[in-house]
């Protein structure tokens, strides 16, 4: 079972995370990995980068016939302007 909260993340909303890349050219951040993986057998690793995103995605992976299984961890995540360009 995933014990997730939203004290996992520096930011509750996508609006929080894109005040934050007005503000700053850099910034770290705390935010969730979620690994799928699907009855086909293929794994995919995605970043949700807050607590708002990470509860819809995984609504959504609970509600997915084709979800065999996932985890998620906390992971220390980073913004950086010049590598978007």
């Amino acid at each position: 079972m995933n014990t997730i909260t939203n004290k996992d993340f520096t930011f509750q909303t996508f609006r929080e995370y894109c005040q934050e890349m007005v503000k700053f050219n850099e910034f770290d951040f705390n935010c969730v990995r979620i690994k799928t993986t699907y009855k086909d057998g293929s794994i995919i690793s995605v970043p949700s980068k807050t607590f708002e995103d990470y509860k819809k995605y995984i609504d959504r992976l609970e509600e997915n016939s084709n979800v065999k299984s996932y985890e998620v961890y906390p992971v220390k995540h980073w913004f950086e302007r010049e590598f978007y360009l």
